[in-house]
Parts: C-alpha cells; sequence; structure tokens
C-alpha cells in the first residue's frame, strides 16, 4: 500500500506526540510520599519475625512464591495507572503484600482475596486528616489505618484511579436500576438521560480484612529480607523508579541475564514494589523478584528481577512487613456466612457443604504446606514448627523434620 503525504505528516506528528509524552511521564509521580514526619514509627510485634523464625539456618539458594514446588501462592497482577493516571504506588506496593500473605496464610485455597485498593484510597488518611489517595503516602499509613479499620475486598469496591469521599457507600456498595430504567428499555425508550448511579446504596454488612502486626525489615539487610520473605511470606520495600528503570528496562535487562542493573548512586526513593523472592543467574548474578503496578505488558509480565546485595535503586533500605487478620473470612470458608442483594453478609448456626474448610487443610508433608503453617503468627505454633525444621542450601525446597 502506497504512503501518502498526508499519512507521513500525521504519522510524524504522533511520533513528536509520543515522545512528548513520554518526557512528561518522566517526570511523573509513582505515590510514595513518606510519613515519617508526621506518622509516629511505632512497630507493633507479638509474635516470632521471620528472622527469629530462621535464626542462623541457611536459605535456599533460590526462592520464589509464584512458584513453590509448582504452586502459586500469589495473586493477580494490577495496574495503578487505569482507567486513569493516580499516584498510587504506595497502596499497589503495600496491598500485593497483603493479598498474597493472605493466600500463604489459606493454602491458595479459593478464592483469592484482593483487598479494595479504591477502599484505601478513599479512606487512609493522610497528613491533614483527608485521604490521601492518589497524592501519595506510605505503607505504614496503610498498617496504621488497617490496625483499627476493616478493609473489605475489591468486590466492594472496584478501583477507579482516583480520589473520592470515605463514605459507606464508597467503601462497601452495590447497584441496582434507577426508577423507570427497565419500564423504558422494554418500551425500547432511549436510556441514555438517566442516572446510573442512582441506584447505589451501602453494603452494611461485609467480609473485611485487618492487620494484627506489622514492622520493619533490618535496613540494608538482604539475608534479613530474605529470611522475612522466606518464613512468612513477601514484603514492601520502597525504591527509586526513574526514568531508566521505567522506560529502558528491557533494554538494561537484555545485556544483564534478565536482571536490572544500575551503576547510578540514589539518594531518595519515589515508588512502592513488592519483593517476593530472590535468585541467582548462570553466571551468579544475585537478583530479587518483585512485582510491579504497571500492568503485565511492562517488565517480565508486570514482575523484575532487581540486582540483589548492592542495595540496587535503593530496594533494599527501606522494606516493611504486616500480618494479615482475617477472622471473618475463616467464617466465610467453613460456609457459616451467606449474603443478600441489599444488606450483605450474614452468620448462619450451621456450615453449609460449599465451605472450603477441607481445601485449606495444612500437611507437613511438602515444603509449601510447611511454610505456610510458619507463617500462621501464633507465636506457640509457630515456635514450635520452627524448632522442628532445618533447610540445607542447595538442596531441593523441602524441609528436613528433625528429630
Amino acid at each position: 500500500m502506497a504512503l501518502n503525504g498526508s499519512f507521513l505528516l500525521s504519522a510524524a506528528m504522533f511520533l513528536r506526540c509520543a515522545l512528548a509524552d513520554v518526557t512528561l511521564l518522566g517526570n511523573s509521580f509513582h505515590g510514595l510520599k513518606s510519613s515519617q514526619s508526621w506518622l509516629p514509627r511505632k512497630p507493633v510485634v507479638l509474635s516470632a519475625t521471620g528472622g527469629e523464625m530462621m535464626g542462623d539456618r541457611l536459605l535456599p539458594q533460590n526462592w520464589d512464591w509464584r512458584n513453590v514446588n509448582g504452586r502459586n501462592f500469589v495473586t493477580a497482577d494490577v495496574n495503578q495507572h487505569i482507567p486513569q493516571y493516580c499516584g498510587a504506588c504506595w497502596i499497589h506496593g503495600t496491598v500485593a503484600q497483603l493479598n498474597d500473605r493472605i493466600k500463604i496464610m489459606r493454602n491458595a485455597a479459593f478464592p483469592d482475596v484482593m483487598l479494595s485498593r479504591q477502599a484505601l484510597i478513599n479512606c487512609v488518611p493522610g497528613e491533614k486528616g483527608a485521604p490521601a489517595g492518589c497524592f501519595g503516602g506510605d505503607s505504614w499509613m496503610i498498617y496504621e489505618f488497617m490496625k483499627d479499620q476493616k478493609v473489605p475486598d475489591e468486590t466492594c469496591s472496584p478501583y477507579k484511579a482516583q480520589n473520592d469521599q470515605c463514605l459507606p457507600w464508597t467503601i462497601c456498595g452495590n447497584c441496582k436500576p434507577p426508577n423507570g430504567f427497565i419500564a423504558a428499555i422494554q418500551a425500547g425508550k432511549d436510556t441514555s438521560t438517566f442516572d446510573m448511579a442512582a441506584g447505589c446504596y451501602p453494603i452494611p454488612h461485609y467480609t473485611g480484612y485487618t492487620v494484627s502486626q506489622f514492622g520493619y525489615v533490618k535496613k540494608n539487610d538482604p539475608d534479613a529480607m530474605m529470611k522475612e520473605i522466606y518464613a512468612r511470606g513477601p514484603i514492601s520495600c520502597m525504591m527509586m523508579g526513574d526514568d531508566r528503570f521505567m522506560f529502558n528496562y528491557s533494554q538494561v535487562v537484555e545485556q544483564n541475564e534478565g536482571v536490572y542493573v544500575d551503576s547510578q548512586i540514589f539518594t531518595s526513593t519515589d515508588h512502592v514494589v513488592e519483593v517476593a523472592g530472590w535468585g541467582e543467574t548462570a553466571s551468579g548474578l544475585k537478583y530479587w523478584v518483585v512485582r510491579n503496578s504497571w500492568g503485565t505488558y511492562w517488565g517480565q509480565g508486570g514482575w523484575f528481577k532487581m540486582r540483589r546485595g548492592v542495595n540496587q535503586n535503593l530496594i533494599e533500605g527501606y522494606c516493611s512487613w504486616a500480618i494479615p487478620s482475617f477472622g471473618d473470612e475463616s467464617l466465610v470458608a467453613e460456609g457459616r456466612v451467606l449474603g443478600d442483594y441489599i444488606s450483605g453478609t450474614h452468620v448462619v448456626p450451621i456450615a453449609y457443604p460449599l465451605g472450603l474448610a477441607a481445601e485449606m487443610q495444612v500437611s507437613l508433608s511438602s515444603v509449601a504446606l510447611a511454610m505456610l503453617a510458619a507463617a500462621i503468627t501464633s507465636a506457640l505454633f509457630t515456635g514450635v514448627l520452627v524448632s522442628k525444621l532445618g533447610w540445607r542450601r542447595g538442596a531441593p525446597q523441602q524441609p528436613v523434620l528433625l528429630g
């Protein structure tokens, strides 16, 4: 097909606009905004941390919660920038950790739990009290909020990538057709003038999730990071996501065995991500397994490998963890919670066959389930379990039961 001058001119204009957009995006705001100056750092630690559980035991050379003996213990990937741009990496990098830890603690039982990012945008207060939302925050703000407030899953409040008020309806809601809408459809009349939000209302009862403990991983200590990840699940870390990382990730990793390597020296962070494992390349290049929040078309299916052990892009300097708490969800799994269209959930006196409790049984016969049991935060249970386990470097990912 021949290309005429008009087409070429349009293409050139499009290219100039695209390049201009890239320049603007290079100065974009990912969403990390530290709360340390106004929110006191008071960790809540009630049981053994991952480091205390592991002690001086050796770690495996490779670990990835996406594939533990062929089983996946992470939830779905998302994109913080659609349906519109939103500086909410602080929510995404924290929620990813919590979602995955819930899945680990539940032994990957159906269904996966995806906490409502929008409810957190709407309700987690910023420095001046108003919700911080797309204007930025950090993991600690979410931990402090979820310590006292239940957060629903995505079905209560789906992601809109925009700030909203913290109201019962914006925390957990549902919608029915506005008055006259069904009659208009049946009569073949124009329905474009209907306010489709007019039939929306809050759901008073829903399954909610909190955090019972939270704290920091020792700064600039890869070994401490690995122990926490291995014993209890992924962690959330701050890092620098500069232009080179954003726009040239694939070109860089193609030259480094799939691992992101950069010689720049950074002095600040601007992004929050989830670290879910580690490994080494064939040549011995050590790396972290990290989840991003820019869609699956970025990086390696939305994930990336970052050089480990050198604080690459400051990813080892500011990491944290939390322990999810979900008593309501346990009743759901037992088949003791039912719900209706208007009022939401209620507890019933008997367990129905649709309960999932049988799928949540933990067996010590495999490493995945043994590690999952270790993730349960009962000090008594975890203390006994961990004291029974030992690991061998270079051996398959399977615990060695000690007599």
